[in-house]
């Protein structure tokens, strides 16, 4: 079962690796007549998912990393973004998304990284398969300098 799983999320992560590259837009993509930009010109402080679309986000994700993304994104695109990252609604019958593993955005690459860290975490990678980067998620770096704080943390007594 558990090899089922991690190949499953290997295979989407190769797609969506493929997807990825293919798109060398650097800041603005075409999805509709007008193209529209991905990041929003200045952070939007007020943002925050509502509790239904925080409930929404598949296991592993960090929501909070996710909603400081989103906060960066423009207004038209969060959705779009937010969608990846989501269980799809009973409504929602469009295609399956894949996976967002990149961004064509130096600045928000790294708020992507946070928001894929805990998966090396949720798919109970090892050490050696976060050196490797066996699965190739974002946020390889973060979750190993999070394990290792981890594990050089004192014991907390119970």
């Amino acid at each position: 079962m558990r090899v089922q799983r991690l190949l499953t999320l290997l295979a989407g992560t190769l797609v969506s690796a493929a997807i990825v590259s293919c798109d060398q837009t650097p800041e603005v993509v075409m999805s509709a007549p007008h193209p529209t930009a991905l990041r929003a010109p200045r952070v939007d402080v007020h943002f925050r998912l509502a509790d239904a679309e925080r409930e929404r986000i598949i296991r592993g994700y960090d929501p909070d990393a996710l909603e400081r993304l989103l906060a960066r994104i423009t207004p038209e695109r969060r959705s779009e973004i937010l969608s990846y990252f989501q269980i799809p609604s009973p409504e929602d019958h469009s295609r399956t998304r894949g996976q967002l593993i990149g961004l064509n955005e130096p600045e928000l690459q790294p708020l992507l990284d946070e928001v894929w860290a805990p998966m090396w975490d949720e798919v109970k990678a090892t050490d050696a398969d976060i050196a490797a980067d066996v699965f190739q998620f974002p946020g390889r770096e973060i979750a190993a300098r999070r394990r290792a704080d981890r594990n050089q943390a004192p014991a907390q007594p119970e």
